[in-house]
């Protein structure tokens, strides 16, 4: 049965004792080494990484995968002992408003203490690399160099969400100081969100009805690899991973890093942008000067937005396509990288969208209260529904891949809501602790008056009224409600034929719906990690707003019910935990790549273009010389952008070196048992049906 628990101490003082001790020590509490890691010694500086990384990640994934399932089995999978994430701005933000014991920001200066101690520590980082530059014997670019790799292939590189930076071109009085810098990704972008939220929330807010800039300010995309390399100080993205280019060889001339605006909408990324149209360009000039193909690399929310452009490529632009040609993919682009794609979306989006909350920005304790206070889950969800992008990574596929339940349910019972026995469908939202006759009440009392407001208070109230919600309905229920602006939303606009299913401009991210371009020589290779605790459902309670401060727009009343944890069912803070990589769920990386694009009968590859999967099992380690970090093992969503083994296959991959090493599938994880679950559900499987223009095509023999 589940339990509503606080943790309690290693002497068994219960979570209570925390709040009332320094705020030091709450962190040291939250702070720790994820059980679900596997710890290894550090490297010596005379050792170097196993250049044949193959049998390496073998043989350490078959080991984790059998300590998993032992675990699984015994329903003791602990995946609970959470710390704070590195990439959270709430605990420097704790840090400022907690120092000298002050409670509140107002009662010291701030920018003062901002600068003589967590800025200046940054500012002495800013070159992080270092220590990796000193250590290159130990880079997998180093030790295939002296084997004989050379850089090959041009390579175009497209970073994901949040992880490159935007700067300010035109901004509110408040934002002018800041005139091309950054307000994300960079010192400034921590520094003006800590000092005017106000100011910061309303520039990197967009216009809720055209999905583009609000009146009078301008954010774009930082450019070059310095939009990318690093987040913020040494917490470095593809810094590592361009270091080993450059040690086989690879220099600007031949690769490029084609950063966008990632809060934006696909369809607006070309709109506002041209980015599409640009990358076009980019992709066709690197082959004419190379006179070789492109590898075309992504991250995470990267590969749906080359879905999108694979699409968009090869469509006529009388019909809003770049006009490419139907062969335009198969002549440009040799092989296509993705690197932790999000294929299938993530449930975290849908989670964010309804309440703004997420595994990422749940706090305990005196933290949650300082955090809520300074930047409420409404202020993040009014902010966070405004970014197309966020949409756009709803969960694809509906309850044909998400509700089958197939990587959430070894088994069903009648005590857990995600798995019940009663029914074969698994929801992803469970609201719990309704008072249903208020609620009924409420929503009876709404349909008295015919606001448009007050339509979209019966759609929020009818909603919390039911207990269970799958992908399909909350996707459906949040693409009408607009957040509370109902239909004139860029967001309703963008994505509302997409959660019927229909092939169409809106569906072009959908891997599920939109099949990959005809490209018969171009190569797949689909790279993620396996074996870190990823969010997948989400329990939620009634909750009260009364008290709240109020805002522009009406808001669902249930939030997630952090208090319940049932380690047997890998529940924490009212989440459900699966396989994946920290981030995105294992169903989402994997399915797509190792099951659908390879079976003829979902027709979504239809050119047969060949498709390897490799994955990597996460183990996490110390290191000294880069702490920040889960070590070269880690393949943490971001981190894996660093391991060692990503890093040897991906060079193997565009120096066309050691191929052997690559070209056949490493799967430790049980997504081939998962797909196979989905694909033998009646209710389950990816099953597209060719359109009426596609059926033309084949009678005609086009």
């Amino acid at each position: 049965m589940s339990t509503r628990s606080r943790p309690a101490h290693e002497d068994g003082a219960p979570q209570d004792d925390l709040r009332s001790n320094s705020p030091v020590s709450e962190i040291s509490q939250l702070e720790g080494s994820s059980v679900a890691s596997v710890s290894s010694a550090p490297m010596s500086d005379d050792e170097s990484p196993d250049e044949t990384s193959c049998e390496k990640v073998g043989a350490v994934s078959k080991q984790d995968v059998a300590s998993r399932k032992d675990k699984e089995a015994q329903g003791r999978w602990k995946l609970f002992d959470f710390r704070i994430k590195r990439r959270h701005l709430v605990a420097l933000l704790f840090l400022v408003i907690s120092w000298k014991g002050k409670d509140s920001v107002e009662q010291f200066n701030v920018d003062e203490f901002l600068n003589q101690t967590i800025f200046h520590n940054l500012n002495e980082t800013m070159f992080p690399l270092s220590n990796y530059l000193d250590q290159e014997k130990k880079r997998p670019g180093y030790q295939l160099a002296q084997r004989g790799a050379r850089a090959k292939y041009p390579i175009v590189m497209i970073p994901g969400f949040v992880t490159s930076g935007l700067e300010v071109w035109q901004s509110k009085e408040c934002g002018k100081k800041f005139f091309r810098q950054r307000l994300w990704t960079a010192i400034t972008a921590a520094r003006s969100f800590i000092l005017d939220k106000e100011c910061w929330g309303q520039h990197m807010m967009l216009d809720p009805v055209t999905g583009g800039d609000p009146e009078g300010i301008s954010l774009r995309a930082a450019q070059g690899f310095e939009a990318a390399d690093y987040f913020v100080g040494n917490y470095w993205v593809w810094g590592k991973l361009i270091v080993n280019l450059g040690d086989i060889g690879y220099n600007p001339s031949i690769m490029s890093m084609e950063p966008y605006d990632w809060r934006l909408s696909f369809q607006m990324v070309e709109k506002r942008d041209g980015y599409l149209t640009k990358l076009k360009s980019k992709i066709e000039a690197m082959h004419k000067t190379t006179g070789m193909k492109v590898v075309l690399a992504t991250h995470s929310m990267g590969a749906m937005l080359v879905h999108y452009f694979f699409a968009w490529v090869t469509t006529p632009e009388q019909q809003g396509g770049g006009g490419g040609g139907k062969d335009w993919v198969d002549k440009h682009v040799h092989t296509y990288v993705n690197i932790a794609g999000s294929h299938l979306g993530v449930p975290k989006a849908a989670s964010a969208l309804f309440s703004g909350e997420m595994s990422d920005t749940v706090l305990t304790g005196m933290m949650a209260n300082v955090v809520e206070n300074f930047f409420s889950r409404r202020r993040r969800r009014d902010l966070w529904t405004t970014w197309g992008s966020l949409w756009a990574m709803l969960p694809k596929g509906g309850d044909r891949l998400w509700g089958v339940g197939a990587d959430l349910c070894s088994s069903r019972s009648q005590d857990d809501p995600f798995c019940p026995e009663n029914s074969s469908i698994s929801p992803m939202f469970h609201i719990t602790q309704l008072n249903r006759s208020t609620t009924e009440d409420q929503a009876a009392n709404l349909t008295s008056e015919k606001s448009p407001r007050t339509e979209l208070e019966v759609l929020a109230a009818n909603f919390a009224q039911k207990e269970s919600h799958t992908a399909e309905e909350i996707n459906s229920f949040l693409i009408k409600y607009g957040a509370g602006r109902g239909s004139d939303t860029s967001a309703y606009r963008d994505f509302a034929l997409n959660i019927q299913g229909r092939k169409s401009p809106q569906s072009w991210h959908d891997v599920t719906i939109t099949p990959l371009p005809h490209a018969p020589n171009m190569k797949i290779f689909c790279l993620y990690g396996v074996g870190n605790p990823t969010e997948r459902a989400y329990h939620y309670q009634e909750w009260s707003n009364d008290n709240e401060e109020v805002l522009d727009t009406p808001h669902p009343s249930a939030v997630l019910d952090i208090s319940l944890k049932d380690e047997a069912l890998n529940t924490t803070f009212g989440t459900r935990f699966v396989d994946g990589d920290g981030s995105v769920p294992l169903l989402s990386l994997g399915y797509i790549c190792a099951d659908a694009w390879r079976r003829p009968e979902t027709k979504l590859n239809p050119s047969r273009s060949k498709v390897v999967t490799r994955e990597y099992a996460h183990a996490s380690e110390f290191r000294v010389d880069d702490p920040m970090r889960g070590g070269p093992e880690s393949s943490d969503h971001v981190d894996i952008l660093g391991n060692d083994h990503v890093t040897y296959d991906f060079l193997r991959i565009v120096s066309d070196f050691e191929q052997e090493q690559v070209e056949e599938d490493h799967i430790t994880s049980d997504i081939m048992e998962i797909a196979q679950r989905i694909n033998s559900s009646p209710l389950g499987g990816v099953r597209r049906e060719a359109d009426k223009v596609e059926n033309w095509k084949a009678f005609l023999n086009l």
